[in-house]
């Protein structure tokens, strides 16, 4: 047709199929219609072999109508954002503007909507908010609580995941979040979703500061309960990310890409889910492997963390890139085993997690084995335990015969050990196994765990309300626990890790026990 690169036709035709589908209130226009645009006239081109190379482009299709010809943009998608941007294009004020989405778009009439204009409404709502600043979704505040205003609410923060990011407040996502008691599967999917977008306001580090100000149990019942279930589906985005990576495979990305990927996986580190939390572990690895300088940012990002249960697995997942770094980045490596030792180490008293503790310890151990002449700042033997702790208090309040229920009654029957009564697998395989070590009082033991979980932890029913999932399998682990269970095993490494700090090692064997028992003559 004789069209140069210089010629911006199609963006011509578009914008007046626009106005025209915006005169019309319809999706679709009919070929009479089209035939009597001005572009035609002022262009020159015949309408059906123009229309028919951008049919073939995708970018209009024709139908049949009530026997007539009718063309429509190809995604609803695509209609709904060049009938918004008609109308914004027409100067009209805001007051007007507010009028128009309620009165002709939504068609807010007797406590009802028109729900098929809903995608148009929302398309609106962003250049709104392009255009004054400021969003515009309380024009649906008269509007009764019922399915349609649910609707109108989902698909309004849904488009968070695809609007704009210049035009986007996250104050203004939290306080429609709020106002609008959006689900949980929604808010935390707009956020996922936008995760590791480059100076997007509802990004990772958005992510990572709102729930760094949850308390455990406030962050556990909005955050973690909706995690645990996420695995499961496999049209998940991020799960099959995880999947990917844990198999080895990877995604390019920048660092910063990869950051706060990494931030993301950190909370999710949150999970009961002990497949979730594998998953993500072994994914982590992989990605720092090849971004090792990424650990410390990591460990830094989340050194305030209140949940032990996500630092223990962090630094366990920093140990096993230890391993797998695929680089020998000496230089990172040093930098990193000095940050641990500063952090958990060179401190009053140590972090009291067992795990964790063993995790740092054996990041220190590796950097020292593979660089036996390091004469700098650790010193390998505040890294051997026994180490300092808080003190073991005696508990007064009568935990072994309190009564519970919900959650509560699961967790003391679950911890309960040999000699209470009937007592729960974990109780007594478990922690009770792990204490026989120790010359403690394992009723004291047992109260300081009930107290932790209740007192420190701030474990409430609500967290388990609801579930199916009851007690500890020896011969089937079951991989989504409760929250509770969560709670037990932080209470359990807790513990522990005070008791090897402050109570002596009972000798199971005598020394002629010892050798019957190997053999030795």
């Amino acid at each position: 047709m004789g069209l140069t690169e210089g010629d911006n036709l199609v963006q011509s035709l578009v914008d007046e199929i626009s106005t025209l589908i915006y005169d019309k209130k319809e999706k679709s226009i009919m070929e009479s219609d089209l035939a009597n645009m001005r572009f035609w006239k002022l262009n020159g081109f015949p309408v059906r072999p123009f229309m028919a190379l951008l049919e073939k482009e995708n970018l209009m299709h024709t139908n049949l109508v009530s026997g007539q010809e009718r063309y429509f943009f190809s995604y609803d998608q695509m209609n709904d954002y060049f009938f918004a941007k008609s109308l914004f294009s027409q100067n009209i004020s805001d007051t007007l503007i507010r009028k128009i989405l309620c009165e002709e778009i939504l068609q807010l009439k007797d406590n009802h909507v028109n729900l098929s204009n809903c995608d148009i409404f929302v398309t609106c709502c962003s250049f709104y908010a392009q255009e004054f600043g400021k969003e515009c979704i309380d024009v649906i505040d008269d509007l009764p609580e019922s399915f349609e205003k649910d609707f109108v609410v989902r698909t309004y923060i849904r488009s968070f995941v695809w609007r704009e990011k210049k035009y986007i407040s996250n104050k203004s996502f939290l306080a429609a979040a709020k106002k609008y008691n959006v689900s949980r599967t929604d808010f935390w999917n707009v956020l996922i979703g936008n995760s590791v977008k480059s100076c997007h306001p509802l990004n990772a580090d958005f992510l990572h500061t709102l729930l760094m100000g949850y308390a455990l149990s406030e962050r556990d019942y909005y955050w973690t309960k909706y995690i645990n279930g996420i695995f499961y589906d496999d049209s998940n985005r991020l799960v099959q990310l995880l999947r990917m990576y844990s198999s080895g495979k990877s995604l390019q990305m920048n660092k910063e890409q990869a950051r706060k990927l990494l931030i993301l996986c950190g909370w999710l580190l949150s999970s009961s889910n002990r497949i979730l939390r594998d998953y993500t572990s072994q994914a982590m690895i992989e990605i720092l492997r090849n971004e090792f300088d990424l650990c410390i940012v990591l460990l830094k990002a989340f050194a305030g963390v209140n949940d032990p249960y996500i630092l223990e697995r962090l630094y366990g997942v920093v140990f096993g890139t230890c391993c797998k770094r695929i680089k020998e980045k000496n230089q990172a490596y040093l930098i990193l085993a000095e940050y641990v030792y500063s952090t958990i180490f060179d401190q009053e008293t140590v972090y009291p997690d067992i795990l964790l503790r063993d995790y740092a310890r054996l990041i220190i151990e590796r950097f020292l084995w593979e660089n036996p002449d390091y004469n700098g700042c650790i010193v390998h033997e505040k890294i051997i335990p026994p180490y300092k702790s808080f003190p073991i208090e005696q508990i007064d309040e009568d935990y072994i015969n309190k009564k519970y229920d919900g959650g509560l009654r699961q967790i003391k029957s679950s911890m309960s050990f040999e000699g209470h009564g009937m007592y729960g697998d974990f109780g007594r395989y478990v922690f009770q196994s792990a204490l026989k070590y120790f010359d403690v009082d394992e009723d004291e033991m047992y109260k300081q765990a009930m107290s932790f979980i209740i007192n420190d932890l701030g474990y409430t029913n609500e967290l388990d309300k609801g579930n199916n999932y009851w007690g500890y399998d020896r011969s089937e682990t079951k991989k989504v626990e409760r929250i509770g269970k969560k709670y037990q095993w932080i209470a359990m490494h807790n513990i522990l890790a005070r008791v090897s700090d402050q109570c002596d090692i009972c000798l199971l064997y005598t020394y002629d026990d010892a050798d019957d028992l190997i053999g030795v003559d």
